[in-house]
């Protein structure tokens, strides 16, 4: 029994009608290439109908009307270049994916715990000296002005990994972002945010000379 798909390929082939083909790397998995079969108008006042399937689905893919065989061929070049696109856009993502395990698989044979928390007292002692410096040359050891936070976000570390598993017994741990976070480094205990800024920066600064993603952020109060 003939099917809605072969009867649609008969009509358009009798016709004489031009149908498309896509790859089917740029619409998805699981099939060869999608086809596009479009019906001519039967006047001046008809819509161009148009369906697409992929591989030997029997059931469109979509389904939509055009005014005439111009904007349909503008659909599909549009279609073509979005599809193109967004594989292009994975492709880069994967690329970087597989950059960031292979220097996170070089860091963890680089650093063992030890030398973590070493870096870490490392950091602690910068981000208190940045801090201490900023509030007796700045803030003449006065708590004043804006009141705010600041912390360490460490990035680029998958917490089931080597060194993920290293930095935890390191005694870090991650927040919502996925970044292993280090709240107020410099330890002080005043009110301004500049100080606690200066503490944040000293801190990421260590880290970042260690090859790591560590940024500094802060929020007012």
């Amino acid at each position: 029994m003939e099917g809605r798909k072969e009867k649609l390929i008969k009509e358009v082939l009798d016709k004489g009608y031009v149908a498309y083909c896509i790859p089917m790397n740029l619409w998805g998995a699981g099939a060869k290439e999608v086809e596009v079969y479009a019906l001519p108008r039967k006047d001046e006042n008809d819509y161009i109908e148009a369906l697409a399937f992929a591989g030997k689905a029997e059931k469109p893919a979509w389904y939509y009307k055009f005014k005439n065989k111009e904007v349909l061929d503008y659909y599909i070049a549009e279609l073509v270049k979005k599809r193109e696109a967004m594989i292009e856009e994975k492709e880069l993502a994967k690329k970087e994916k597989e950059e960031e395990l292979a220097e996170e698989n070089a860091m963890a044979e680089k650093f063992d715990v030890d030398d973590l928390i070493k870096i870490k007292q490392e950091a602690k002692a910068a981000a208190e000296k940045a801090a201490e410096d900023y509030w007796y040359n700045e803030l003449d050891g006065e708590d004043k002005y804006s009141c705010g936070f600041a912390w360490v976000e460490i990035y680029g570390i998958n917490g089931n990994s080597k060194l993920g598993r290293k930095m935890k017994k390191a005694g870090f741990s991650k927040n919502y972002n996925g970044a292993y976070e280090v709240w107020n480094p410099s330890g002080i205990g005043a009110q301004n945010i500049d100080v606690k800024e200066k503490g944040a920066d000293a801190y990421a600064n260590v880290f970042k000379e260690y090859g790591f993603k560590a940024y500094a952020c802060s929020r007012l109060d």
